[in-house]
This record gives C-alpha cells, sequence and structure tokens, in this order.
C-alpha cells in the first residue's frame, strides 16, 4: 500500500507577492475604525505598549 502525493491545497500555497493583504483603506471599515484607532492599532504593533494621548501625538 502507497499513499498518493496529491496537490498542495491553494491555503497552503505560498504568495508570489510581497506586502499586505489589504490596504488602508479596506481594512478600517472592516474593523470599524476610525483614522485615530487605526493609528493606534499601529503605534501598538510598532512599540508593543498601549498607546497614551501624550505618547502618541
Amino acid at each position: 500500500m502507497t499513499a498518493s502525493l496529491s496537490p498542495t491545497p491553494p491555503l497552503v500555497t505560498p504568495r508570489k507577492e510581497a506586502g499586505p493583504f489589504l490596504s488602508r483603506d479596506e481594512v478600517r471599515p472592516i474593523l470599524q475604525l476610525d483614522e485615530a484607532g487605526f493609528e493606534k492599532i499601529k503605534y501598538y504593533l510598532r512599540t508593543r505598549e498601549m498607546p497614551t494621548a501624550k505618547k502618541l501625538f
């Protein structure tokens, strides 16, 4: 008994292009964020600390 190898399913194939999946303008309505909320998330991802008004602006 031998197992046959099937082609790689599409969910596991590597992406051919580098870059974000969605642009900033596509993400904001999905997450229901205004510009300030989006900037807070970007700040957190960059620094790994919660943003405060003093640090963000």
